[in-house]
Order: structure tokens, then C-alpha cells, then sequence
């Protein structure tokens, strides 16, 4: 029962790391991502913890670290990959384009979008389908790509 109690309250503070970084509070939010990651990786929890990961990339490029962001995405599509964990892996697929986008470097971005796209179509996820096609149609604009950006755009709409 402790094991169990202590992936739902990591999961919680996984949560409010990810509503902390949304409301721009880096520091409350690294608070309870390191929280998650301590009681995750106590209790060997992998699966759970390529979240943690993903959300740690999250706050590292809040906080304008990049080089970091993509180490803590390439940990987190390793662990989601290692325990079949294909929602982690999507989102850790984006956080590595975040990242690699960041860094200077869209045409690695771009492949990585495709990538997560073309996963999260697989494995029904509508959500991340549109939110990759959203994210990756901005790097393709700023790149001067419209035409291509405009037509990730349209499918976007139509991920259902």
C-alpha cells in the first residue's frame, strides 16, 4: 500500500509541477517535479518516472536551459521507450523537439515532430496529434515553410 500511495502522490506532484510551470512559478514547480522523481525512482517506478523526465525537460526550457531540456527528453523517450510507454514517449518526442528548436536546429526538430506525430496517430491520441502538428507547423513557419505549416494546420484540425 505505501508503494502504491507513493505513485499517486508522485503523480500528484507531477501534476502541480506541470500547473506551476504553466503559471510561470519555476521554482515550486522544480519543488515537486524533484519530489516525483525522489519517490519514483525510490520505488523504481520507470514507467511513471518518463514523465517526470519529460516534465523536467518542461522546466528546464522554461527556465531557458536548453542543453538541458534535451538531456532530460532524451532520459525520458529512453525510459519510455524502455517500459512501452507510448503517451511518454510522444511527449518525450516533443520535449527533444522543444528542445532541439531552442537549440538552433529545426530540421532536427522537424524530424522529431514527424516522428511524434506519426506515433501518436498509431496509437490513437488524437490530443498530442494536434498538438504536435500545432508545434511543429510554428517551427516550419518561422523556418519560411507557410505552405507546409498551413497544411500540418488543416490536419490539426481535423485530429479527432
Amino acid at each position: 500500500r505505501a508503494s502504491t500511495f507513493d505513485l499517486g502522490t508522485a503523480s500528484l506532484e507531477n501534476d502541480l509541477a506541470l500547473s506551476f510551470l504553466a503559471l510561470g512559478n519555476l521554482l515550486r514547480a522544480e519543488e515537486y517535479v524533484a519530489s516525483a522523481y525522489e519517490r519514483l525512482e525510490k520505488g523504481d517506478d520507470r514507467r511513471t518516472l518518463a514523465h517526470v523526465l519529460d516534465t523536467r525537460a518542461r522546466i528546464a526550457l522554461g527556465r531557458g536551459d536548453a542543453a538541458a531540456s534535451r538531456d532530460f527528453a532524451t532520459s525520458a523517450l529512453s525510459m519510455a521507450e524502455a517500459t512501452s510507454n507510448d503517451k511518454a514517449k510522444v511527449s518525450a518526442l516533443l520535449a527533444l523537439a522543444r528542445a532541439q528548436t531552442a537549440l538552433g536546429d529545426p530540421m532536427a526538430a522537424s524530424s522529431l515532430y514527424e516522428q511524434a506525430v506519426d506515433l501518436a496517430k498509431s496509437t490513437g491520441r488524437p490530443g498530442q496529434i494536434r498538438d504536435a502538428l500545432g508545434e511543429w507547423a510554428d517551427v516550419l513557419t518561422a523556418a519560411g515553410e507557410h505552405q507546409r505549416a498551413a497544411m500540418l494546420l488543416r490536419e490539426a484540425l481535423r485530429a479527432v
